[in-house]
């Protein structure tokens, strides 16, 4: 009767121990996302609200500090990747749109590199600045048309509360050359009040 008491309390040790490693594991801030990774938050399609800069930008692969993609990294419905860009010639459609994250409230600063090449007879490039609402609506937030030639646009984000599914959008309606170098939104202050 002793003999199993002790394998049982030794049984139930080691099953707390387990337990115990396999929680701090879970809470342990991981680096197999790079510098800027701070998980282990899981991808859901309705985020949390980040709380006091704990979370500034909430990605589907987890929580980073700031957001910035070479051209080929950014997605988008139309054109094509090659090398470090993207770029587009023909067609219409939604060329790019990126982060699709969740952002916390403050200030953050969007550069976006371009190169924008359009023929006589091409239309102006939009773009604009979406989130999805509580009520599951696209709501667009400013919107404005980018200029011809290579080209930083550069715009400051204020938001007063988080916005789910945040993206900046760049529609292509007809003929040109736009080719995509580099997206990134970096917090200014967010978890902040601008």
């Amino acid at each position: 009767m002793t003999g199993n008491r002790t394998a049982m309390r030794r049984f139930i040790q080691t099953s707390l121990l387990t337990v115990a490693a396999l929680a701090a594991a879970a809470c342990t801030p991981q680096n197999d996302e790079g510098e800027d990774f701070t998980g282990p938050i899981k991808p859901t399609d309705a985020v949390p609200i980040p709380v006091e800069n704990l979370c500034p930008i909430e990605m589907r692969t987890g929580c980073v500090k700031f957001y910035a993609a070479r051209g080929a990294e950014i997605p988008g419905r139309v054109g094509e990747v090659s090398a470090d860009v993207r770029t587009i010639s023909s067609g219409r459609g939604v060329f790019l749109n990126a982060p699709t994250a969740t952002l916390a409230p403050g200030r953050y600063a969007l550069k976006f590199d371009y190169d924008y090449s359009p023929t006589p007879t091409a239309k102006p490039v939009r773009w604009d600045l979406i989130y999805i609402s509580d009520d599951r609506k696209i709501v667009t937030t400013d919107n404005g048309l980018l200029p011809a030639g290579s080209n930083l646009f550069e715009m400051q984000l204020d938001l007063d509360v988080a916005r789910r599914q945040y993206q900046f959008r760049v529609h292509f309606q007809d003929s040109g050359t736009l080719t995509a170098k580099s997206l990134a939104i970096t917090p200014q202050n967010a978890g902040l009040q601008p």
